[in-house]
């Protein structure tokens, strides 16, 4: 009668092994998954307060700013700048509209750029695209709520 001296052989050792690492992929897409989408919440959040703010600024002054310390002043804790490649925000005004319409772009961690036009006829849009894109017949193509 053989002894048994107890312990794992070795096909137990590797199939658990084998689990294991499986479940630790499936972890780390998940994760990178929702950081991904919580990156582009935090965007998209700090551009609607970007846009109660040019709101704000219209109410007061009757036209939108570039201005980022006027912008700043009133919501410190957005940046705003000039590319928007550092993480903070980049506002544009549209051209011919006599100061009726603003855009507001943001670019999230993971690459993708958002955008908001506020415009005082025909409210907020919002689409995925880069601040070259403010102008009429850009945003025409944007969805009239949500991402």
């Amino acid at each position: 009668m053989p002894s048994w001296e107890g312990g794992f052989t070795l096909i137990e050792t590797v199939v658990v092994l084998a689990i294991v690492a499986a479940l630790m992929v499936i972890g780390l897409v998940s994760y990178s998954r929702y950081t991904h989408l919580a990156d582009n919440a935090a965007v998209q959040l700090d551009l609607l307060t970007a846009v109660k703010v040019q709101a704000l600024t219209h109410l007061e002054q009757g036209q939108f700013t570039t201005d980022a310390a006027a912008l700043r002043s009133l919501e410190p804790n957005l940046e705003y700048s000039g590319d928007g490649l550092d993480g903070s925000l980049v506002v544009a005004i549209e051209a011919g509209h006599a100061h009726e319409s603003v855009c507001v772009f943001g670019l999230s961690s993971s690459g993708q750029w958002f955008g908001v036009q506020h415009s005082l006829a025909s409210g907020d849009r919002f689409g995925f695209s880069a601040p070259s894109d403010c102008d009429a017949d850009a945003v025409a193509d944007w969805q009239p709520a949500g991402w």
